[in-house]
C-alpha cells in the first residue's frame, strides 16, 4: 500500500464519497446475502485505543446490487495516518462502486438493444481483521464483482505508534525476506497433489499479505499463480522469533 499524508479533514469529506456513489436513481434497503467471500476467522477488532468498525452500505437499484461493509479505523496514535488510511480504503470502494454502476448501464444498453434479458449486477465488499495488539494492526479486504466474476483481496498491515508507518515483509522476515518467503512457498507448492498447475516464479515487489498470530499469510489473486477454478491462494510463513 503506497502512501502520502493528507489532512485529516478528508476522512470525513471521503467517506461522504461512498455515500455519493450509491446515489443513480435506486433506493438503499438491506440485501439478502451476497456471493460468499473467503470464510475468515478473524481476530478481536480492537486494542485498548484503536477500533475497527464497519461502516455498512446496502443498496439496491433496477441494475445493481451492493453489499459492503468498509472498515473505518480509530483511535490510533497518529491520527493523520489513520484519516490517510480510511480515505484510501473508503475511496477504493468509491471507485469499485462507481465502476459497477458505468458498466451496468453500458451492458442493460446493449442488452435492451440486442433483445436479450439483463442479469442486475452485484458487488460485495468484505473484510476481515487479523490481528490488532501489541501495536501491528493488519486487516483484509475482499471485493467480489459478479459482472465479471472478479475478485480482488487487498491486505493492509501497519505499525500502530506514535508515528505509524506500513509494515513490510522486510520488516519480518529481514532484508533476504524475498529469499526466505519464495523458498516457503514453492515448498509448500511441492506439496500439493496438483503442484504442476501452479506457475510461481516468486513474489512481486508489492506482495499482499496479512498477519495472522505468529504467521504472515501471503496471498495471491484468483489466476495469478494458478488456474482460476483454483481460486485465491495464499500460503502460511512462520515469522522468526514470533514477531
Amino acid at each position: 500500500m503506497t502512501t502520502t499524508r493528507i489532512p485529516a479533514s478528508f476522512q470525513i469529506a471521503t467517506i461522504a464519497l461512498l455515500g455519493a456513489a450509491l446515489i443513480a436513481g435506486g433506493s438503499a434497503s438491506a440485501l439478502a446475502a451476497g456471493k460468499p467471500v473467503h470464510t475468515y476467522t478473524a481476530a478481536p477488532s480492537q486494542t485498548a485505543k484503536t477500533t475497527v468498525t464497519a461502516q455498512s452500505l446496502n443498496y439496491e437499484s433496477s441494475l445493481v446490487s451492493v453489499k459492503a461493509r468498509i472498515p473505518v479505523i480509530r483511535g490510533m496514535k497518529d491520527a493523520r495516518y489513520q484519516a490517510e488510511l480510511n480515505d484510501i480504503i473508503a475511496r477504493h470502494a468509491a471507485e469499485d462502486i462507481e465502476l459497477l454502476k458505468q458498466v451496468a448501464r453500458v451492458d442493460y444498453a446493449k442488452a435492451k438493444k440486442g433483445g436479450y434479458p439483463f442479469h442486475k449486477y452485484e458487488l460485495v465488499i468484505d473484510y476481515a481483521v487479523h490481528a490488532n495488539t501489541s501495536g501491528i494492526l493488519s486487516f483484509e479486504l475482499e471485493t467480489y464483482r459478479s459482472y465479471d466474476r472478479g475478485d480482488r483481496i487487498d491486505a493492509y498491515n501497519v505499525k500502530d505508534g506514535a508515528a505509524a508507518s506500513r509494515m513490510t515483509l522486510a520488516d519480518l522476515f529481514g532484508e533476504n525476506y524475498e529469499t526466505v518467503v519464495n523458498e516457503a512457498i514453492r515448498a509448500q507448492i511441492a506439496k500439493k497433489a496438483n503442484a504442476a498447475v501452479y506457475a510461481f516464479e516468486g513474489i512481486s515487489a508489492e506482495p499482499t499479505f496479512y498477519i495472522e498470530g505468529k504467521q504472515a499469510i501471503v496471498v495471491f489473486q484468483k489466476y495469478e499463480i494458478a488456474p482460476g477454478s483454483e481460486g485465491a491462494q495464499s500460503f502460511a510463513i512462520a515469522i522468526p522469533q514470533g514477531e
